[in-house]
């Protein structure tokens, strides 16, 4: 290897049948996204810290499509219809569960709909239809011990629920009297989070305290929510005790005061509210990347088209972290094998490559440093030859390597025979593939197995290969999950990637990709091998039901 190789990892884009969990968790979260944000967005930091010390925690991303081209109201009603069902699906499955949900902005809206019933006229004149809202005296409403909404586009002033300086003010869309009294029917349960100069739940001015609850308030909302778990929220009323409320809005105002005008990530700055400015990236001279999937919308305030530039990671299946796997939760089963990419990863896949091009097309030119390594998974691959085909082109060689595959032993993140995808890949060298592949439970192929001990030890297999290795310029396309917690110890959104300076010594990121090349990635390390088993849980048969 020479001195210096500059070394790009890729996590691949979004695929289809990946997110619906085969074990039950004593608490479990649902998410919803704020406009034009990817999965899980800015609230992914406000789950981790809700499962951090809990023993059995998990969370899942309520599933609806707001790119800035969709239509408003048809994304709250789809993720109204979604969370709905999704929440009921998941107290089905998992009845002693208790559930926690929590909505950000558009999303605010989503879950205010979801408790307490939406409808209404909102942006460009769009129609909501009526929508009903969860019992909170019945299943699957009676199950929710916390549901909290943050910079909400329906906060409504002077209501019971609502929390910090912005209380007493009303947002773009205040809500009807029927629908405030139905979600003050979940008594303390549910908390309503606006600041006064927050021009989306408030009609202020400052756009960045719209888009900076989660750096300022998750500690405090955390505490309050774990307290809410500890209690039996099945017999919550409106009349139940409010001190607990007090104490934590007087404590989170003392620091909405103090941190306003605190540094907010490079990410959450405003953005223009065209379509072009939320969905263009801007170039970094950088050349080691991670790509992940991106998909969200906006209204048409510069608030909620910054939204769109959260960073994200996957649905978590951990204590305290999102999971192995590499995408947001879907309303499908895990079981579908080795998935292709859907058609919102293909056309993320098209902006990664112009992305690509822009930034790296001049630092290739000699084919002779370059390669491309995959993960002989179906979607890393096609990822691989959407956004990286400009270089195989030109004869850069890419060659398949079992060490880069995803970490669990689902369906979903096992491999295919080679013989069954390489007539469809017939540009990637498949000669090095170790012949255990796609193996991942016998006891021949420890390796492989979805335990901490082998991810972490597959991860240093991984980087030493590549060190032996004489390019300048080395391409990985991998998967989210195993760059964060075996490699990189960085989150990696869905088609989005980061640059590392990679010697002997190891592998150091470049600044200008700390929120990811496309800048839709969490800047925070994650500790590698955070919350992976210590043994198998045995995916396999549990996804057979």
């Amino acid at each position: 290897m020479h001195s210096s190789t500059t070394l790009l990892l890729l996590a691949t884009a979004t695929v289809n049948a990946i997110g619906k969990r085969d074990d039950c968790k004593d608490v479990h979260i649902f998410l919803a996204k704020g406009n034009n944000e990817p999965y899980p967005g800015r609230q992914g930091k406000l789950a981790g810290a809700i499962c951090s010390g809990l023993k059995s925690c998990d969370y899942e991303d309520i599933q609806f499509q707001n790119a800035l081209e969709d239509p408003f109201c048809d994304s709250v009603t789809e993720g109204v219809k979604n969370g709905i069902k999704q929440i009921t699906a998941y107290n089905k499955k998992c009845p002693d569960s208790k559930l926690v949900v929590s909505g950000y902005s558009q999303g605010g809206q989503v879950v205010g709909d979801i408790l307490g019933g939406g409808g209404g006229v909102f942006f460009q004149n769009c129609v909501e239809p009526d929508l009903q809202g969860l019992n909170p005296k019945t299943l699957p409403g009676s199950k929710i011990v916390a549901a909290m909404v943050f910079g909400d586009t329906r906060h409504t002033k002077d209501q019971p629920f609502n929390v910090l300086s912005g209380a007493g003010k009303n947002g773009l869309f205040p809500r009807p009297a029927g629908m405030l009294q139905n979600l003050a029917s979940y008594g303390d349960v549910f908390r309503n989070y606006c600041v006064e100069t927050d021009p989306i739940c408030a009609q202020g001015d400052e756009v960045e305290t719209h888009l900076n609850y989660f750096d300022v308030f998750t500690d405090d909302v955390a505490e309050w929510v774990k307290e809410r778990i500890g209690e039996d929220a099945t017999t919550t009323t409106a009349a139940t005790k409010t001190s607990t409320k007090a104490k934590s809005t007087a404590k989170s105002t003392a620091k909405e005061t103090s941190t306003k005008d605190a540094e907010t990530e490079s990410t959450t700055e405003a953005a223009s509210t065209t379509k072009d400015a939320s969905k263009d990236s801007t170039t970094k001279d950088t050349a080691t990347a991670a790509a992940s999937t991106t998909a969200d919308s906006s209204s048409t305030t510069d608030a909620s088209s910054a939204e769109g530039r959260a960073t994200a990671g996957e649905a978590s299946s951990g204590a305290a972290a999102p999971s192995s796997t590499d995408n947001a939760a879907t309303s499908k089963e895990w079981s579908l094998p080795d998935p292709p990419l859907t058609e919102k990863g293909e056309e993320q896949c098209a902006h990664l490559r112009e992305n690509l091009i822009s930034t790296f097309s001049d630092k290739a030119d000699n084919i002779d440093d370059v390669a491309i390594v995959v993960s002989p998974m179906r979607r890393t691959m096609q990822t691989a030859m959407l956004s990286l085909g400009w270089l195989v082109e030109r004869g850069v060689k890419i060659e398949g390597n079992a060490d880069w595959q995803e970490n669990s032993s689902k369906p979903c993140d096992t491999g295919s025979p080679i013989s069954s995808v390489s007539p469809s890949f017939p540009k990637v060298n498949f000669s090095s593939v170790d012949p255990l592949w796609p193996d991942k439970t016998s006891p021949s192929a420890e390796r492989y197995w979805y335990t901490k001990k082998s991810i972490l030890a597959r991860g240093q297999r991984a980087l030493e290969d590549l060190k032996k290795r004489p390019e300048k310029l080395i391409f990985v396309v991998s998967h989210a999950g195993f760059l964060r917690l075996g490699v990189a110890g960085y989150w990696f959104f869905n088609s989005d990637y980061r640059v590392f300076d990679f010697d002997g010594q190891g592998i150091k990121q470049q600044e200008g990709t700390l929120a990811g090349g496309m800048g839709l990635s969490l800047t925070e390390p994650v500790e590698l091998g955070l919350d992976l088993p210590e043994e198998d849980p045995g995916y396999d048969a549990e996804v057979k039901e």
